[in-house]
Parts: structure tokens; sequence; C-alpha cells
């Protein structure tokens, strides 16, 4: 990868993997958007509102862990167009939901898919980029998501209510959210599997495949016959090491893993508190639904500018 560097080809896949992400985090945040409807709708209290964000984040949880897992038998690239599909499910179920159980089972639902989701598009970019370019490719998916997601979601909000007026309009943003679904044809037609994960499957030729159309710069299918970047003798007298997940726990990964996770706990905390419980809040206090939307928007921007700065530090400073 580090030979190959940068091409048209890894800014093509980050962009369709930001647009993805993006949309996983307006759906993410669709409860914050569509909170006071509810409680004016349904009656639900407060505490029902935040119940579906816990609800959405504990099986975001879950999703992580299930697609990392299976992502490693059976590809990236599977697991990214099948948490798409999840998500875009739990949307539609969330949309026709007669009550606020149906609700919570698609909100669940949402959540395995956007946990998986956002973990699958790091790994991908992890391993399709060269070792320089890695922190900003992931960078820029924070960008993508904790950046314009977060900034852009009460904006789309705003904009789906005044294009669907009316009590149920709260029901037309998250039919809105099923469009992400069309984004598994461009998935499933552009976008390669690692080479790393083809690699420890032993498919030597498709990975050479595969940095082959990175190095091209175009994607789809690859024209001519590819560059044996990686030859099958070597890759088979590589030796390769058992890993568990229970490593992480141990030793100095264990100590990294602990505050890595405690650092990531606090920070995901505040964000889903502002977003997600702030345009209730403010419509509590008075102000009506488009002020309360374009406030949290203002806070959100916060995110864009962290996210860029991130993402530019992660090229020039060490990541550490």
């Amino acid at each position: 990868m580090d030979g190959i560097g940068v091409t048209a080809s890894h800014k093509k896949i980050i962009f369709m993997i930001m647009l993805g992400v993006m949309f996983d985090v307006f759906e993410q945040n669709a409860v914050g958007l569509v909170g006071p409807m509810l409680r004016e709708q349904w009656g639900i209290s407060v505490a029902q509102i935040g119940f579906l964000n816990t609800l959405t984040f504990s099986a975001a949880a879950l999703g992580r862990i299930g697609s990392g897992y299976i992502a490693d038998r059976y590809g990236r690239r599977t697991m990214l167009s099948a948490n798409l599909l999840l998500f875009t499910l739990g949307a539609i179920i969330c949309a026709l939901a007669p009550n606020y159980a149906v609700l919570a089972a698609g909100r669940f639902i949402v959540g395995i898919g956007l946990g998986g989701e956002i973990s699958i598009a790091v790994t991908m970019l992890a391993e399709l980029c060269s070792t320089r370019f890695r922190g900003t490719a992931v960078g820029m998916v924070s960008v993508g998501s904790g950046g314009l997601g977060n900034m852009l979601a009460p904006a789309f909000g705003l904009a789906v209510f005044a294009m669907f007026p009316g009590p149920d309009n709260w029901r037309w943003l998250f039919a809105c959210l099923v469009v992400p679904a069309f984004f598994v044809v461009f998935y499933r037609r552009f976008i390669p599997e690692t080479p790393r994960f083809l690699l420890s499957k032993g498919r030597v030729d498709e990975a050479n495949r595969v940095l082959s159309i990175l190095a091209s710069g175009r994607l789809g299918k690859l024209a001519g016959e590819p560059t044996p970047y990686i030859k099958a003798s070597t890759q088979d007298e590589a030796p390769r090491a058992k890993v568990r997940l229970s490593d992480v726990f141990k030793g100095r990964l264990g100590r990294r893993t602990i505050a890595l996770g405690i650092a990531v706990s606090m920070t995901y905390g505040a964000q889903i508190s502002v977003l997600t419980l702030m345009p209730t809040i403010l419509m509590s206090q008075g102000y009506t639904i488009s002020k309360s939307l374009l406030f949290t928007m203002v806070m959100q921007s916060g995110s864009l500018f962290g996210a860029l700065a991130a993402s530019y530090c992660g090229y020039h400073i060490p990541r550490k």
C-alpha cells in the first residue's frame, strides 16, 4: 500500500463511504429531531425518548462487535453493504411504527446497523490506504460523520419537515433515511474488498487485482492483467499469529483499550446528550421546532471544525 500511495481510486472510495456514514449519523440523531413531535402526538415522556437513544446506542455497541467478527470471516465489503441494508430496514420500521414498542424495536435494528457500518468503514479505509495517508482517510470519515453529519442533521430535519408538513412529518423523516439503501449498489460495484482480508484468506491473486485497481486510479473492472505486488510464495512463508478478542484487554493493549474506552465513552455521552435531547429541551422552554433545530445545528458546528482539525493533524502529526 505504501508503494501505491494515494490515487483517484482512494479518493472515490473515501467519498462514497463518507456519504454512507453521513446518512448513518442522520439516522443516529433522528430520535432527537422527532422527539418533540413524538411527545406531542403520542404523549410520551422525555425519559422514554432518552430510552430510545439508549436502545439505539446499546445496539450499536453490539453491532460493532458482531460486524467485526463477521467481517473477519466473510469480508469487509459484505458487511458494509449488510449494515447499510440493516439500518435501512430499521428506518422503514420506524416510519411505519403504530406505537412506541414497534418504534423501539426499529431503533434497536437501526442501532445494530449503525454501529457496524461506522466500525467497518474505518477498518476498510485503514486497510485500503497507505501508512502515511491512513490517519487522514480515517479522519475524513470523522468529517463525514462527527463533522458534517452532526452539524447537518438538524438542517436535514428542517428540510424534511418543510417538505412534508403535518402531524406525520416525523414519519417522513424516517422514510427519507431509506435513501442509503441505494448506496449498496455503488458499494458492491465500485468498492473492492481489502487486500489485507484477501491475504488473510490466502487469496493472493485477488489481492493483487485490488492493489492494481487502486494503483490505476479507476474503480471497477481492471483493464489488463494485475501487477504481482505480492507473491504467493512470500505469503505462504509468512507466519500467521493467532489473535483473540481477549488480547486487547491484556497487558499494554489492555491499558490502551481502557484509556481509549473511557475517552470515547465521555465524548459520545456529551455528543449524544446535546444533539438528541437539546431540541426537546429547547421546545420545553418555549422555542419553536425550527428554532430548536437551528440552535442545535449551531452548537454542533463545532463537530465539523474538530473533525477537520483531527484529519489534518492525523496527516502531519504522529497520531499518538
